[in-house]
């Protein structure tokens, strides 16, 4: 996940978004953002002492020359996103 100046987009201690999300790229296969939900934070751990913070945001994309739109949910865990579902 990538800014217009194609810095990476990340999820601040607050938190929020870095900065605004402006393409997706998942595999081979990049997509421009076209809308975004979240972050919405997620603690877990903290009831056996071993908290991690993680974050998920909604994002709505498209590919270059596509007709249809696409949707995918990602966690911000460690400091990196992961495709946690896709929707086509």
């Amino acid at each position: 996940l990538i800014d217009a100046s194609a810095a990476d987009v990340y999820v601040t201690a607050e938190p929020l978004l870095s900065s605004t999300p402006h393409a997706l790229g998942w595999g081979q296969h990049r997509y421009a953002v076209i809308g975004w939900a979240g972050p919405w934070p997620v603690d877990i751990g903290w009831w056996k002492g071993q908290e991690q913070r993680l974050a998920r945001l909604q994002v709505l994309g498209q590919g270059q020359g596509e007709q249809r739109q696409r949707a995918w949910l990602l966690l911000w865990r460690g400091g990196k996103w992961r495709v946690e579902a896709s929707y086509a």
